[in-house]
């Protein structure tokens, strides 16, 4: 990573190297910047006691592996952590594909920010663009199994066990994207990997958000394996499901108020073709907000434009196809 936390502190951007006091910096006009170059995290925090990161920018931060969490930052077990004015764009967390003896590909979480046990407090800041992808399921060429494709869950932050407060942010053009299936020529392909949470995935957490927007988010299910035409036989993979384009929330309660949640996706991934038959396309739920319990409120909120659509099913060799994804 680019910079480590192992104690609590609290650290300022903004500056250009003039002022006398802290309160003539300008975050907005004088850029104070993180860059994991596409490499590697920008953050890791390891510290127990509260820790405030303000006026930052966090971009080109990535994690690749078995276990993908957090390309922009990770924080686990923080009693109290803060993101002020910060800035978090072009952060991936990308799960490994499939190999021979372990083809399924791996999951990722949360393309700017996983945490978990940890108390996270957002206000005034920007996450756009980051992205959780899995990996591609594993194809062989001879011998070995086929895999399906790797999950992704929450395009911008993934939070676990945590208490997330987020005032006055924008959440924003994010996308979480499950894997591609893999297939065997002479077989069958797999299923693409789920999609959970184009922005926001929280699981067995707390939500509250008041004044923020989440937009154009987007939560994308995996492709099923597709065979090629030259397979002797063979039926495609199902596509992945797609369930909160803009929000996930499980064993979560969710409060938000005042907030815009406008033009989220939630897309079902396209079935795969095969000469014998084209597998169905993943189903998609919630393309705003999917609540998995206990209960969301929503309070003066403007909840618009917001989509779930299943995904096209592949074709068989007489170009049939079986009923899309719901």
């Amino acid at each position: 990573c680019v910079v480590l936390i192992k104690e609590k502190v609290v650290l300022f951007g903004g500056f250009n190297g003039t002022e006398e006091d802290r309160a003539s910096r300008n975050p907005g006009n004088r850029l104070t910047i993180i860059d994991g170059e596409v490499s590697r995290r920008c953050v890791i925090y390891v510290a127990p006691g509260p820790t405030v990161l303000d006026g930052f920018v966090l971009q080109h931060g990535r994690v690749m592996g078995d276990s993908a969490r957090g390309g922009g930052v990770y924080a686990a077990s923080i009693a109290g952590m803060g993101l002020y004015q910060c800035v978090f764009e072009q952060n991936t967390a990308q799960g490994n594909v499939g190999v021979v003896g372990s083809p399924h590909g791996k999951a990722a979480y949360g393309g700017a920010l996983y945490a978990v046990n940890t108390r996270l407090h957002i206000v005034g800041s920007s996450v756009k663009g980051n992205s959780a992808v899995g990996g591609h399921g594993f194809t062989p060429l001879g011998i070995g199994a086929a895999g399906a494709g790797g999950a992704a869950f929450g395009g911008a932050l993934y939070v676990e066990h945590t208490c997330l407060v987020i005032n006055d942010s924008i959440i924003e053009a994010n996308e979480s994207h499950g894997g591609w299936g893999g297939y065997r020529i002479d077989n069958a392909g797999r299923s693409g990997g789920i999609s959970c949470g184009g922005s926001v995935y929280a699981l067995s957490s707390q939500i509250a958000a008041q004044g923020c927007r989440i937009a154009s988010n987007t939560a994308l299910g995996g492709p099923g394996g597709d065979l090629p035409s030259f397979s002797p036989k063979g039926t495609g993979g199902t596509g992945g499901m797609a369930s909160g384009g803009g929000l996930y929330g499980a064993d979560t309660p969710l409060t938000l108020l005042e907030c815009i949640l406008v033009g989220n996706i939630a897309q079902g991934g396209a079935g795969g073709s095969g000469n014998d038959g084209g597998g169905t396309g993943g189903d998609a739920c919630g393309g705003g907000v999917y609540d998995g319990g206990p209960g969301a409120l929503f309070t003066s909120c403007s909840v618009d434009f917001n989509r779930a659509m299943g995904g096209d099913s592949g074709l068989d060799a007489n170009n049939q196809s079986p009923v899309g994804g719901a």
